[in-house]
């Protein structure tokens, strides 16, 4: 299965999240999930909208899915 590296902007402060998934929805479930990543219910479309919008990067080999890096400023906006 082809998986690719998405470059997230954080929804509601400067951050960046990177992470692999095999497509948008897995993505999103691993982003929504992670205890370490501030996420409310009503964040829902702004991640959804990044996570559209990121970065993609195809890889050529096979990794396991999962979150890499969470990085923030701590400035919220």
């Amino acid at each position: 299965m082809t998986k690719y590296v998405y470059l997230i902007d954080h929804w509601s402060f400067d951050g960046l999240i990177v992470l692999i998934a095999e497509n948008d929805m897995r993505a999103f479930a691993l982003v929504i999930t992670d205890p370490e990543i501030e996420f409310q219910e009503g964040d829902t479309d702004a991640v959804m909208n990044e996570i559209t919008n990121a970065t993609k990067m195809k890889l050529s080999d096979d990794y396991e899915c999962g979150i890499i890096s969470a990085i923030s400023s701590g400035v919220i906006e």
